[in-house]
């Protein structure tokens, strides 16, 4: 999985790359009811202020695990942290939960692509527009499966039966 999270954020910088050749000068960077732009940003803003916030939050998930092991338990919130993060089982913790946000950030990633590709296309139509309900069901597909990881964290997390 870790694969595809790295491969997905490569996407998203190949499209702020494509997005800074071919985008217009003054970027819609928000849109209201009916996809139409109520807000505007010159273009060097629109594709490296979200390039900046992505590349930290690769750089978090995939440091994650390595911050499981580092951190104090105080500052880690994890279901049954008392268990997992006993000595001995900080190592299978942390492989759990790097699996974990790997999956996670790789959806992400591939939704963050998907909502750039809709705004780099609503940009370049005329009148600029942007496609909500295409965006409305995308949202709800990575909503769902948030929820989806969310229940396999807390399963993946159970006490052991027998107690190891």
């Amino acid at each position: 999985m870790r694969t595809c999270l790295v491969v997905a954020f490569l996407a998203n910088l190949g499209l702020a790359a494509a997005s800074a050749i071919f985008l217009p000068r003054d970027v819609a960077i928000h849109f209201g009811s009916g996809g139409h732009p109520d807000s505007w940003a010159p273009k060097g803003f629109a594709v490296l202020f979200p390039l900046f916030l992505e590349g930290l939050l690769f750089v978090s998930l995939l440091f994650l695990p390595a911050l499981v092991l580092r951190m104090p338990p105080k500052w880690i919130n994890l279901p049954h942290k008392d268990h997992w993060l006993q000595e001995e089982n900080k190592w299978r913790a942390a492989r759990k939960m790097g699996r974990l946000a790997d999956e996670l950030g790789a959806v992400l990633f591939a939704f963050l692509f998907f909502a750039g590709m809709l705004g780099l296309q609503a940009n370049l139509s005329r009148p600029v527009r942007f496609k909500e309900e295409m965006f409305l069901a995308g949202l709800l597909a990575f909503l769902a499966h948030t929820v989806w990881w969310c229940v396999r964290v807390f399963r993946a997390f159970r006490l052991p039966e027998d107690g190891k």
